[in-house]
């Protein structure tokens, strides 16, 4: 089962609580939301709580989580480097397209294979097949659009063992190697279906 975390920031104004009394504006509001959550999503569909972000309206500073890293890099972590996405139009936050946002498509390198991974967010469903289409279709145009602004090479063809030897290739060498891989499938399928 996979986990689900929400994310959610929220903001309070701490200036109207009484000197001497103590509140946790954090613990509160993850009771709160999790309560109303848990009427949402049942345990089987894997939602596993709330984390809240609280900013404090009375000072000029983000107040994350206790063990707030102010070197954070949301397009790095351990195992992975976020190289490039698109953010999906229905993700909320506030940032660019990262490792924590959700994106319709995103080129990750894991550091420990050494190689490139390329995801697509596959959860929107579509009313026409013409519309599913036309998204794939756009996923590719900003990849090829990423490739050409940054000098790579568009016309690297898969090899035929990637194709089809034991199921389709997800891992790559190299970001010409999985934009290839890409534009076949992508256009393939667009074919196929038209």
């Amino acid at each position: 089962m996979k986990e689900r975390i929400i994310n959610i920031r929220v903001s309070f104004d701490m200036s109207d609580i009484p000197d001497g009394f103590t509140v946790n504006p954090k613990e509160k509001v993850e009771a709160m939301v999790s309560t109303e959550m848990n009427d949402l999503f049942s345990w089987d569909e894997g939602f596993n709580g709330v984390e809240v972000d609280v900013i404090d309206e009375n000072y000029d500073e983000f107040h994350a989580y206790d063990d707030y890293d102010e070197n954070f890099d949301p397009c790095e972590s351990d195992t992975m480097k976020f190289v490039w996405g698109v953010k999906s139009w229905d993700d909320l936050c506030e940032s660019d397209a990262c490792l924590y946002t959700m994106n319709d498509i995103d080129l990750i390198y894991l550091k420990g294979e050494k190689k490139y991974l390329l995801s697509l967010e596959t959860i929107f469903m579509f009313d026409e097949e013409e519309h599913k289409l036309s998204y794939l279709k756009s996923c590719l145009d900003a990849f090829e659009k990423f490739m050409v602004e940054n000098g790579y090479n568009t016309e690297v063809k898969p090899h035929w063992w990637n194709v089809f030897g034991n199921g389709i290739n997800t891992h790559f060498d190299s970001i010409e190697e999985c934009y290839g891989m890409f534009k076949l499938l992508v256009n393939c399928y667009c074919n196929f279906k038209r």
